[in-house]
């Protein structure tokens, strides 16, 4: 795994639950390898966007209560580079 580090990139998206309908204030989370964090939550129309993050892989997930927690990793080649929205889907359960 490539190093993780702070920067100018940012990632962004949309959460749906699997019937399709907006997941609001899911807690968009990223943890870094020192333990440090950036969280976001995703908002009425369960879009939800991170920045500050450098190039590297990066561990990202999703959680809210009465889904199950949501795991993706993302790939920065460039900062400042536009990144294509990332779909996320949430399972009801747990």
């Amino acid at each position: 795994m490539q190093a993780q580090m702070r920067g100018l990139g940012r990632i962004n998206g949309s959460i749906a639950d699997d019937g399709g309908a907006v997941v609001a204030d899911a807690v968009v989370k990223i943890t870094f390898s020192d333990g440090s964090k950036i969280e976001g939550k995703s908002d009425a129309k369960g879009n939800w966007a991170l920045a500050g993050l450098g190039r590297g892989e990066f561990p990202v997930s999703f959680e809210k209560d009465g889904f199950e927690v949501k795991r993706v990793k993302v790939v920065i080649e460039k900062e400042l580079a536009k990144t294509q929205p990332i779909k996320i889907t949430m399972k009801k359960g747990a």
